[in-house]
C-alpha cells in the first residue's frame, strides 16, 4: 500500500500553519525513507496537493486548521464527505473540499482519505502558533509517528476509523470524530 501524509496551511497566518508545522515536526523527529510513504509539506499550494493525490496512492491523510467552533487545539478526524463547508480559513489556493473535487477531475484519487484538523485559536497575520495549537502539533505529530511505524511494518494496512481509534482517543460527534479532552 502506498500512502501520502500532506500538511497544508499558511505559516504567515498564525494557527493556519497547523498542518505545515505537524509535517515539519514529523520530519525533525522521524522521517524514514520509504517508497510506500510520502510525507509532504504543501503549504499554501493546494493545487500541488490535488495533482499529488492522483499519483497512485491507496490512502492519504491531509492535515489542516479547521473551524468547527470548539475550544482551540481540539483535534478532529474527518472524511472528505463530512468536511463542513466554510470550516477552514483559505489563505491557500483553494479550500480542501474544492481541492478534492478538482483532484477527482484530474484522475483517480485514493479511496481512503482522512482529514486531521485542529481548531485554531487565532488566524491573523503573524508568524507562530498559539500555545494550544502548539500542543496539538506535538500531540498530532507523536500520534502520526506511531501510526507511521505501524503502517510501514504492515504494508497491507489501510488506515480506517478503527485504525485511527487505536492511536487517537476519539469519540464520534455528528459525522466526524473529535479527540476526547
Amino acid at each position: 500500500m502506498k500512502g501520502l501524509i500532506g500538511g497544508v496551511g499558511n505559516i504567515f497566518f498564525g494557527d493556519d500553519g497547523f498542518g505545515v508545522e505537524v509535517i515539519q515536526s514529523i520530519r525533525k523527529t522521524y522521517y524514514p525513507p520509504s517508497p510506500s510513504l510520502s510525507i509532504m509539506d504543501f503549504g499554501i499550494r493546494t493545487v500541488d496537493l490535488a495533482f499529488e493525490l492522483t499519483n497512485g496512492y491507496d490512502w492519504a491523510i491531509i492535515i489542516d486548521a479547521v473551524f468547527l467552533g470548539n475550544p482551540p487545539g481540539r483535534i478532529y478526524l474527518l472524511h472528505p464527505k463530512d468536511y463542513p463547508l466554510n470550516s477552514s480559513f483559505h489563505p491557500h489556493q483553494m479550500d480542501i473540499p474544492s481541492m478534492l473535487n478538482f483532484a477527482g477531475q484530474l484522475g483517480s484519487i485514493p479511496q481512503q482519505i482522512y482529514l486531521i484538523g485542529c481548531e485554531p485559536e487565532t488566524i491573523e497575520e503573524k508568524i507562530g502558533l498559539s500555545s494550544s495549537v502548539q500542543q496539538a502539533v506535538r500531540h498530532t505529530a507523536n500520534v502520526l509517528i506511531k501510526a507511521i511505524d505501524c503502517l510501514l511494518v504492515d504494508q497491507s494496512c489501510i488506515p480506517t476509523n478503527e485504525f485511527w481509534a487505536t492511536f487517537f482517543s476519539l469519540s464520534q460527534v455528528d459525522n466526524f470524530y473529535i479527540e476526547k479532552s
